[in-house]
Formats: structure tokens, C-alpha cells, sequence
């Protein structure tokens, strides 16, 4: 979307509370390299102020229905997911 801010290899590391301790004011977000086991620099956070945290896990198909019907799934690395077997 315009004027949407995507951070590629950054991650949140910590929940900014206010001083209540009740309402949260923001988030610092923190690069990670993949080299170092994903470990972050807390020398390259930022914080970025919002009432909001949302999280997606990532895209997950429903296979609830064919596991129940006894279909075979196996790991697929090219598209990252669980399919059915052929």
C-alpha cells in the first residue's frame, strides 16, 4: 500500500509499555542478520511509536478436513508448507 514502511529483516523486540504498565506505546524493532543465527543488534533498533501490535504467523492452508478423511501430507520446501501426498 502507498506510504506503508516494510521492514525486511527486522523483527520486534520489545513491547513499550506506558508508565501504568497497562497500555502499550510502541514497539522497538530490531535488524537481525541470518548469518549470526538470527540474532539481533540492539545497536540497530528503532522505536516506532503505535497503540497495536499485529502478528501474522503466515499463510496456512485448512488441511484440518483432509487430515480427518486420513489424507497423507508431507513437507513441500519449495512452497514451504504441508500438501498432500500424490
Amino acid at each position: 500500500a502507498k506510504g506503508v514502511e516494510v521492514l525486511v529483516s527486522s523483527c520486534v523486540v520489545e513491547a513499550v509499555p506506558d508508565r501504568s504498565g497497562e497500555r502499550l506505546t510502541g514497539v522497538r524493532v530490531g535488524a537481525f542478520s541470518t548469518n549470526s543465527g538470527l540474532r539481533y543488534s540492539t545497536a540497530t533498533t528503532r522505536l516506532i511509536e503505535c497503540d497495536t501490535v499485529l502478528m501474522s504467523v503466515g499463510w496456512s492452508p485448512a488441511a484440518n478436513l483432509l487430515y480427518q478423511a486420513g489424507t497423507k501430507m508431507h513437507f513441500d520446501h519449495d512452497v514451504q508448507q504441508f500438501v498432500q501426498e500424490q
